[in-house]
């Protein structure tokens, strides 16, 4: 073999190599303050519904246990929508979070190494009062923990459906229709 095509077999395989090694992105490495975590949740939301992002980064943004009660509620809206409504809970979160711009202000008001608590200040006119965020420390990265079942607790009920008009028996007439 010549050294010209050795020379070229290398460049090519160094060339590929790059360029494979290239296209697979390494997961971001977690921020390391709760703050800062919640900064890059509102970044990944903007980024997903930009069509820069998959719907599954922000679900990525939650703790296991809310994550696992979105799959379970996503599950329960297409089985009750029969099947319409897709059963990926990262874009049913998308689809339902209310679109608002970044927050002006994160504050953490208290944090321990498992939970911290931020004061979210909306990024809105009117000095809106700023909403208190959970996270929770989990596998080396802080989470937002949303407890859905409590919020679904809160929750307006539907009114009861009327019940139905009772059908006509043997032993009850029938009233006439007229002629």
């Amino acid at each position: 073999m010549s050294v010209r095509v050795g020379w070229a077999i290398a460049a090519v395989t160094s060339v590929a190599m790059a360029v494979a090694l290239g296209g697979c992105k390494r997961p971001p490495k977690p921020e390391p303050t709760p703050d800062g975590a919640y900064r890059a949740f509102v970044k990944r939301v903007h980024d997903a519904r930009e069509g820069r992002a998959l719907a599954s980064s922000v679900l990525e943004s939650f703790d296991e246990a809310t994550r696992a009660q979105l799959t379970a509620g996503a599950k329960d809206a297409a089985t009750r929508t029969s099947d319409l409504m897709p059963t990926d809970p990262g874009y049913q979160l998308l689809v339902t979070l209310p679109q608002a711009p970044a927050p002006q202000e994160v504050t953490v008001i208290s944090q321990n190494e498992r939970e911290a608590v931020l004061g979210v200040t909306p990024g809105v006119d009117g000095g809106a009062p700023a909403e208190r965020v959970t996270m929770v420390r989990e596998e080396e990265a802080w989470r937002i923990h949303l407890d859905l079942s409590a919020a679904a607790a809160a929750a307006p009920k539907p009114a009861p459906a009327p019940a139905p008009a009772p059908t006509p028996t043997p032993t009850q007439p029938v009233a006439d229709a007229g002629p």
